[in-house]
């Protein structure tokens, strides 16, 4: 039996797709970033966020603008410095400037919805670092 001819005996193509291909297209999805809240517009719920992750020539990214705030998290934390204060109570503290927060990516843009009801797609796009929205405060 003789040596077996292949297309690709050192697997050039095989890595290419394997590697680096693969890593050109997850760079361009996004689930889940860890930043931190460099403005809150407390009365429209958003806020900018600088993601804490440098980019891989250890330059800071650019900012996130525009991240939803949901209910989640400006309710809880009007509802509990209330009763902090009806109660005498300190030490809570809610999200603001310098807090460090989860952030995750809309599947599909959210341009056109709002909040009520089933909304039409503007784009194409999905798991876009332009559809942002807070997840968790994790340092508040």
């Amino acid at each position: 039996m003789g040596r077996v001819k292949t297309a690709d005996p050192k697997n050039v193509q095989a890595n290419l797709y394997k590697d680096v291909l693969r890593r050109f297209i997850n760079a361009d999805i996004h689930v889940a970033m860890i930043g931190r809240v460099i403005k809150y517009d407390k009365d429209h719920h958003t806020c900018e966020v600088q993601p804490l992750p440098l980019e891989q020539d250890n330059d800071k990214r650019a900012p996130l603008v525009e991240v939803d705030v949901p209910s989640s998290v400006w309710q809880t934390d009007s509802f509990i410095q209330k009763l902090c204060e009806k109660a005498d109570i300190s030490g809570y503290q809610p999200m603001r400037v310098n807090s460090v927060v989860g952030i995750g990516f809309w599947d599909q843009d959210a341009e056109n919805w709002t909040g009520t009801t089933n909304f039409k797609l503007e784009s194409g796009r999905m798991h876009s670092i332009q559809d942002p929205y807070v997840q968790v405060v994790l340092i508040p």
